[in-house]
Formats: structure tokens, C-alpha cells, sequence
């Protein structure tokens, strides 16, 4: 069908003053709509744990690692490749992780700014590398269901479990050698 012009004015800066050159009718739009391409829905990445989780017999050998062992997971986590793509982290990656692993092993618990200002995660519950980290995900996931996703993609609490997880399979099985 022709196009017809419009006698609207133009929104245009550059145009104004110009009628338009064609205006779309139906017809139009359902051309334009029986042209376009259709792209495949993007699935979501399934949530699953890292490492498989250590059973609470295996935990309990960890109960006896070394005292420091957040210094230790901070240089695992910039020395050692590990994780799903068996790669080492960045300064600034290692850093946001550590500052939330320090709130969890202190007890602290932690906040977040669109939660309510009396929810905290795991506070007075000190989290070491003897606790059942798979349950700590779970819980974290719980808590982004109940007041709010992390709108940081899971660097709130989930991406630092994961790696306390990756951490805690490295102590595991580096204590069996």
C-alpha cells in the first residue's frame, strides 16, 4: 500500500518543520513484524554449588587446620586455580570476597542496604571452614528469596560461599596428601 504523509509535527530538532515522510499503518506493522528475527530465549545459568560438599566426617578433619586459614584462602584464592573454570581470581575480585568471608568467620553477620535494617546473615553464628558451607548456600539463597535478590548477581553471599566452599575442598583434600 503507499505511504501517506503525516501532518503531525516533527519531534525532531534536525526535522522539525519537515512533514513526515510516511507514517506505518497496520499493514506496515505487520510486515515489519513478520520480517523480524526471532532470538532464542537466553536460559538462565542453573545455580548449583562449585565442588560436591564435604560430608560432616570429612568436616570435622578440618576442625584441626590451621588457625589462620582466612590469610590462607585469601592467597588460595589469587594462587590457586579452582572454581568452575579452574582459574585464580583478581586483586579486586579476592578483595570483595574476603571482606564478606571476615563477616561470616567473625560471626558479624552480614547486612544488606535493600534488606530490612534488622535483617543480618548468619549474625552470632562465627562460619569456619568445619561448617556445612553447602547448607550456608542454601540458607543465602533463602535469605534472597525471603528480603530481596542480591542485586549484585550473588556477590553478596553467594559467590563468597562458593569460594569458602572451592577453599575448604582444597584444605580437604591437600590435608589427604
Amino acid at each position: 500500500p503507499p505511504r501517506r504523509p503525516s501532518t503531525s509535527p516533527r519531534r525532531s530538532s534536525r526535522k522539525a518543520g519537515k512533514p513526515r515522510q510516511y507514517e506505518p499503518t497496520l499493514d506496515d506493522l505487520d510486515q515489519i513484524l513478520l520480517r523480524r528475527k526471532k532470538f532464542p530465549v537466553l536460559l538462565r545459568r542453573k545455580k548449583c554449588p562449585p565442588v560436591l560438599p564435604l560430608t560432616e566426617e570429612q568436616r570435622s578433619t578440618l576442625r584441626r587446620a590451621e588457625e589462620d586459614w582466612i590469610e590462607g584462602m585469601h592467597a588460595f584464592l589469587l594462587r590457586v586455580p579452582h572454581g568452575n573454570h579452574s582459574k585464580t581470581v583478581s586483586e579486586a575480585n579476592a578483595r570483595s570476597v574476603m571482606r564478606q568471608v571476615r563477616l561470616l568467620a567473625a560471626g558479624a553477620g552480614v547486612a544488606y542496604h535493600h534488606w530490612p535494617d534488622t535483617v543480618k546473615f548468619c549474625e552470632n553464628v562465627p562460619i569456619d571452614l568445619s561448617s556445612d558451607l553447602q547448607a550456608l548456600y542454601d540458607e543465602a539463597q533463602g535469605y534472597e528469596d525471603k528480603y530481596g535478590k542480591d542485586l549484585g548477581n550473588g556477590w553478596l553471599l553467594r559467590h563468597p560461599i562458593a569460594k569458602m566452599m572451592n577453599y575448604q575442598q582444597y584444605k580437604f583434600e591437600k590435608q589427604k596428601d
